[in-house]
């Protein structure tokens, strides 16, 4: 594994309630010179890059790694806020405004805007750096003096986003967030509050939608489930809605999707790795009571591959 960086500025307008952006997705407007180095492994000296100029993601569609703007969109690695505006009805959990507020909140009190940051991520070829939605997967680092924030480890010990592990990851990185992530669920901050996280499923509130900026900070409180299945469950009801699905239950419409979600056990993959790992079914993780069976940090899910092409359509294979 080598060691991508990227280089350039968050605008903070960009994040609710003054903008869209929510507390766990942003955009990064590029360094104007050299903005990606890529060291090849510890010892070597990091080299510019220019792989991803003219590049674009194949995955959910075909989508431009650097925007017109010149920014590159951020997925913040290992952590899953609630959601702000999940598509395409634009629904929200509970916490999903109050997470994104007080990231910007904190943000600001760096009191630079737009703020210098790095984004950093471990990798072994330039097509592991997106997802199948084009975004770049990586931890966002800003300074507050001389000191290094990382933002995806601070809303983890914040309780402001549950710890969201793949097997893109490497253990030392799923450990990185699992550690700050049980001390704030000790504490009872954020998501973990009192009456706020939990793994009954319950019924899919949908007046709870996004209030488009700009808007006044309201309390945002309330049951909110792990995103990943919030997801799910709002996909769901709008299949029934469509007569697309007959499933009576989430757990079996995830148990008859095609290809289905899968996930493995962390236990298992901290004991003997990604490729010994048994890879279960997520619809394993619901019982018949229509109850997650396993915290967040339990779960190890299997990154949905995209493919990342060059200006002339072919496949980028190295640095």
């Amino acid at each position: 594994m080598g060691l991508l960086t990227m280089t350039g500025t968050l605008d903070l307008s960009q994040f609710w309630p003054d903008g869209n952006s929510d507390a766990d997705t942003a955009k990064v407007l590029l360094a104007p010179n050299n903005p990606f180095t890529f060291q090849a492994h510890i010892g070597v000296p990091s080299a510019p890059t220019n792989v991803f100029n003219g590049a674009s993601v194949r995955g959910i569609a075909k989508k431009e790694v650097i925007d017109q703007q010149n920014q590159v969109t951020v997925r913040f690695q290992g952590i899953d806020a609630p959601e702000l505006h999940f598509p395409p009805h634009q629904r929200r959990q509970h916490f999903g405004e109050f997470s994104t507020d007080k990231l910007r909140v904190f943000l600001q009190g760096l009191q630079q805007d737009p703020l210098p940051c790095r984004v950093v991520t471990h990798v072994a070829s330039p097509n592991d750096v997106f997802d199948m939605f084009g975004r770049f997967v990586g931890d966002i680092i800003v300074m507050r003096g001389a000191q290094e924030i990382n933002l995806n480890l601070w809303l983890a010990e914040q309780g402001l986003a549950f710890p969201s592990l793949y097997t893109s990851m490497s253990i030392a990185e799923m450990n990185a967030v699992i550690q700050p992530s049980d001390a704030a669920r000790a504490r009872g901050k954020g998501i973990w509050a009192n009456r706020a996280f939990t793994q009954r499923i319950g019924t899919l509130d949908k007046t709870l939608v996004f209030r488009r900026p700009p808007a006044a900070v309201q309390p945002d409180a309330g049951p909110v489930i792990f995103p990943k299945f919030f997801r799910r469950l709002s996909t769901w009801q709008d299949a029934k809605a469509k007569g697309k699905t007959t499933t009576t239950t989430l757990k079996a419409f995830l148990a008859n999707e095609r290809p289905p979600d899968q996930f493995l056990l962390t236990q298992d993959v901290l004991a003997s790795g990604v490729t010994a790992a048994q890879v279960h079914n997520l619809a394993e993780a619901i019982n018949a009571q229509n109850r997650i069976l396993r915290a967040p940090k339990e779960m190890v899910f299997t990154e949905k591959p995209s493919r990342l092409l060059d200006k002339n359509g072919k496949p980028v294979t190295s640095f």
